[in-house]
């Protein structure tokens, strides 16, 4: 990553290293295939208790 030396970049690398930050973040908000699965069978499971 940046080793926490982010101010000492130049331009080109502070703006290079935002990009990869923003292309790796843009996965943290997305589920996965798997964690939706698991959501809608805990919903389907939680629907079943409420008696839904």
């Amino acid at each position: 990553m940046c080793g926490g030396d982010f101010m000492s970049k130049n331009p080109e690398e502070a703006m290079d290293f935002l990009s990869y930050v923003a292309d790796v973040s843009r996965g943290w908000d997305e589920p996965t295939k798997g964690e939706v699965g698991k959501m809608k069978s805990q919903l389907n499971a939680y629907n079943a208790k409420a008696g839904m």
